[in-house]
């Protein structure tokens, strides 16, 4: 279910969903929305989330309680 090559390219890139086509949106002038594409697409795929996960661990994110 990784479909992250050695290289940094997608497994899937001939089949790609929309929303990982036009990854990571810096053409969107309207960020916000991108930003929120962008959390959405953990649920679905792999490499995000992993992205987001070492953002999170980078930036020292910490859960509301």
């Amino acid at each position: 279910m990784f479909f992250l090559r050695n290289d940094g390219s997608c497994e899937i890139e001939a089949c790609k969903p929309e929303s990982c086509k036009g990854y990571p949106f810096t053409d969107n002038p309207e960020r916000i929305i991108s930003l929120i594409n962008i959390i959405e697409s953990t649920s679905v795929c792999y490499v995000v989330f992993e992205m987001i996960e070492i953002l999170k661990k980078e930036y020292g994110f910490k859960r509301r309680k």
